[in-house]
């Protein structure tokens, strides 16, 4: 069975800012080697939803994982994974759950 995952339409645009930040600061080249690897990450959530740790004193259902700096936020679901939120470790993480 393939593993599936999902992105919220937050987490896409989380995606798009976390690679263009990074091309900005360090340059494209280590922009591919982030979304890779948080590519990579993501896949193996997907192939093992349990990997993450429960987080529901930040909202029922939630998982996190963390990769670099950066939090993936998801929920399991029948069908797959929904990767809600990837969050920059140092931010506000309930305010930015919550808009």
């Amino acid at each position: 069975m393939q593993s599936k995952y999902t992105y919220s339409i937050r987490a896409e645009h989380d995606v798009k800012k976390i690679y263009l930040d990074t091309a900005i600061k360090w340059g494209m080249a280590q922009a591919d080697k982030y979304n890779d690897g948080l590519e990579h990450s993501i896949n193996l959530i997907a192939g093992n939803p349990d990997l993450g740790r429960q987080c529901d004193y930040i909202r029922k259902e939630y998982h996190r994982h963390e990769y670099e700096r950066h939090i993936i936020f998801y929920r399991k679901r029948k069908q797959d994974i929904l990767i809600v939120r990837i969050i920059y470790d140092a931010m506000d993480i309930k305010k930015r759950l919550s808009t």
